[in-house]
């Protein structure tokens, strides 16, 4: 599996069940895809459940990455027919091989029933059972030991389990009983790793039959002896048939279990001499394990990630305060600007990296739980610590104060701001600070209900705007203030020196 995000499972007994636990139900599969021969990736993707047709709508893997199929040939070889090979309607039994590149199987097939009812009263196999030796080849830097003839190698092993297995096709069954050899990095000594042997069968039967006596469509269930795999359930449907001697020429297969769907194509490549039957046929089969997200990959994307989101939160929220502070030594220019923005922005960097990788392997399901995380936690906390700040007696109100101001968020809306301290000065006599008297009350119109000590405040961003007006006004205030002093002690100088 390409990509594997639950590894892990294969250690399991029900590895299948590993995965499904892990997904938190949003796996999803299509069975209706790619089960005629004709296979887009879209299509296989589809059928796997890297993409859904409901939520989570994608489970990772493509289109980020290239599906990587598990291939297969077959090769098939009468053995005995029915009847004489001149007479007979069909193989009664056969050989089977198949080759891939992890492992190799071969065994023998018979036929258990025949029957004949069909308009012509044409013999056929109605039902028959296989069975198989699955044997892992030596991988990697694994040697093959073939052990001698005498201690059941060179192919011996073989015969004397399927009685007359003479296949013209050569492989590594030649071979066997053989061992894997790999070597320990350590002592430099080699053990004994393999390979891993076991038994498949597989029981089919004919499904249904044309007038000719032909089976056009047959199921087949297979199994092994120690339950170590999935059951599979294998339909196959003839595509082409010869007219005049009713032999089935070419046929395809869908092949279905809990872990990874596989699809067939198989022609026939020697037909008997009456050319009623086959007596060699290949098979290719190509097959994809179905996906299954790992929601607990979210706890290892919110480890790596959360340091880089405080950072990255931490980094925004300062500059979004100092902003809002208006402190005068923010002075927001193009140099410093962009530094502010890129201390607040770089920590955003590894989080979208990380998230997009494992994405690769949740998906969407994987997503939200971090977002929800990683962003709407953060988010709930500004928020809150921004709202608070604005309220009355929050951190802004308390700086006002702190500065010798009123408090720019009173409790009554209609109430007036005061205006700020005045000081006179005198050629005769020093600074006297006093308060400016409070404006008047404007008069209140007729049909405008009378301002109440219980009314509401207004809106947070328009308590915002005002207090941002009173202090830009306070602070012109003070300078002309200074400006005034200072033109006043100027001229009173001038008069001391004349």
């Amino acid at each position: 599996m390409y990509p594997d995000p639950a590894r892990y499972c294969k250690n399991y007994a029900d590895e299948v069940g590993c995965r499904e636990r892990h997904s938190g139900g949003l796996h999803c599969r299509d069975t209706s895809k790619c089960n005629l021969g004709n296979c887009s990736d879209a299509d296989a993707a589809r059928r796997v459940g890297m993409t859904c047709a409901g939520f989570p709508w994608w489970n990772g893997g493509w289109p980020l990455s290239a599906l990587h199929w598990d291939e297969e040939r077959e090769f098939y070889e009468c053995d005995t027919t029915a009847s004489p090979s001149s007479t007979s309607d069909y193989c009664s039994q056969w050989i089977t091989i198949e080759d891939s590149e992890d492992e190799w199987e071969v065994g023998v097939c018979k036929c258990t029933q025949g029957r004949n009812d069909n308009e012509l009263g044409r013999p056929y196999c109605a039902n028959w059972t296989c069975e198989q030796v699955e044997v892992d080849k030596c991988k990697g830097s694994a040697r093959m030991k073939v052990r001698s003839r005498f201690d059941g190698g060179d192919g011996a092993w073989l015969q004397g389990r399927f009685p007359g297995f003479r296949p013209s096709r050569r492989g590594d069954w030649d071979k066997y009983e053989y061992v894997c050899m790999c070597t320990d990095s350590e002592t430099m000594r080699e053990y004994e790793c393999g390979p891993q042997v076991e038994t498949e069968k597989t029981d089919c039967s004919c499904l249904e039959v044309t007038n000719q006596g032909v089976c056009k469509r047959w199921y087949c269930r297979e199994y092994d002896d120690a339950g170590r795999h999935d059951v599979e359930h294998e339909y196959y449907t003839a595509t082409a048939i010869r007219g005049s001697t009713g032999r089935v020429h070419r046929w395809v297969g869908d092949i279905d279990s809990r872990g990874e769907f596989e699809m067939a194509e198989c022609e026939c490549t020697l037909p008997s001499d009456n050319g009623r039957f086959c007596v060699e046929w290949q098979c290719w089969e190509r097959g994809l394990p179905y996906f299954y997200p790992n929601l607990l990959i979210s706890l290892v994307v919110l480890l790596l990630v959360c340091p880089f989101a405080v950072g990255a939160w931490g980094g925004l929220g300062w500059v979004i305060k100092r902003v809002a502070e208006e402190d005068d030594k923010f002075k927001w220019n193009s140099c410093r600007g962009a530094l502010y923005i890129m201390f607040a922005v770089m920590p955003f960097l590894p989080v979208i990296g990380f998230t997009i990788l494992f994405l690769w392997l949740g998906g969407v399901g994987e997503l939200v739980i971090v977002l929800s995380i990683s962003v709407g936690l953060p988010l709930v906390i500004l928020s809150a610590d921004f709202v608070n700040d604005r309220r009355p007696g929050g951190y802004f109100d308390r700086k006002r104060r702190a500065e010798g101001f009123p408090s720019s968020l009173p409790a009554n809306p209609m109430a007036v701001v005061a205006s700020p301290r005045e000081v006179q000065v005198g050629l005769g006599g020093g600074a006297t600070p006093r308060e400016s008297p409070p404006p008047p009350t404007p008069p209140r119109r007729p049909h405008a209900p009378a301002p109440r000590a219980t009314d509401a405040a207004p809106r947070a961003p328009r308590r915002i705007w005002a207090a941002a007006r009173a202090r830009r006004a306070e602070k012109n205030a003070r300078l002309a203030e200074q400006r005034r002093v200072a033109a006043v002690l100027g001229r009173l100088d001038r008069h001391l020196g004349s």
